[in-house]
């Protein structure tokens, strides 16, 4: 907790979820995360008017090439509205265990070390192919998770129908899906703009980051790709226990009996 913030890494909680809505189970009306949740939307963080308040970490946002994406956003190719984007999309558009492989592959574009990532789409030989499931968002790569599009890719034409069955009612307008195809035709503004850009900004905010953890003798497994680092918080967690335990053996047992 750097400069004195408090996190949480709570997602939304269902309205009435401490009422004991009927309609819900004791598990579905409060979840794991709700606690943490509760208290970030208590005393939310900002910059400005509350630097000590909570870090929601469950909704944060990557932001590190929002300045590139504005930009090519204000272009005039992405000005452009067409009757037929106003309408719904075109829905009809392993191994020996039979079992289906989802290879999810959110954190493709985001790899900053000098590590080759090769996608399972560009593999000559699958065991299963049929059952394969390749999956991709933009919500990490171009940190533009409120625009809630996604791509799931796959041979399998009853998958394909089971599929769009469901993505009749979680189409994505058509206007954002024109601007996001925009982002993917522009070859040239891809691969000398935003990717060598998301490249180094991820890999310096990485260096700051576990720099800031080494200080305080926090490890951090090596990485090279992706928005988060796997800390070993070990040693400060035993130390808090043992702080813990001590105080509890120095105080009357019945102190914590209600």
């Amino acid at each position: 907790m750097r400069g004195g913030r408090r996190m949480s890494g709570g997602g939304s909680s269902p309205a009435g979820a401490t009422g004991g809505s009927p309609a819900l189970s004791a598990r579905g009306a409060l979840g794991l995360l709700d606690a943490g949740f509760a208290l970030y939307v208590a005393d939310p963080f900002d910059p400005e008017r509350n630097p000590q308040g909570i870090l929601n970490l469950g909704t944060s946002e990557k932001r590190l090439c929002f300045d590139l994406l504005e930009e090519r956003l204000t272009r005039p190719d992405m000005n452009y509205l067409d009757p037929g984007l106003s309408q719904y999309s075109d829905a009809q558009g392993t191994g020996r265990y039979e079992l289906h492989v989802i290879i999810d592959e959110i954190y493709m574009l985001s790899v900053y070390d000098n590590t080759t990532f090769t996608s399972v789409l560009r593999l000559d030989c699958l065991p299963d192919p049929e059952r394969t499931i390749f999956m991709w968002g933009f919500s990490k790569d171009f940190g533009m998770s409120g625009v809630r599009v996604g791509v799931l890719y796959t041979r399998n034409r009853e998958i394909q129908k089971a599929v769009n069955q469901l993505a009749v009612f979680h189409s994505r307008p058509g206007p954002v899906q024109h601007i996001l195809s925009q982002f993917l035709r522009d070859r040239d503004w891809l691969d000398n703009v935003i990717f060598p850009a998301n490249k180094k900004r991820l890999k310096d905010t990485q260096n700051i980051l576990v720099g800031g953890l080494a200080d305080v003798g926090i490890p951090v497994l090596k990485s090279s790709g992706g928005l988060y680092v796997w800390a070993d918080f070990r040693k400060i967690c035993i130390q808090r226990l043992e702080q813990m335990l001590r105080i509890y053996a120095a105080e009357p047992a019945t102190d914590y009996i209600s």
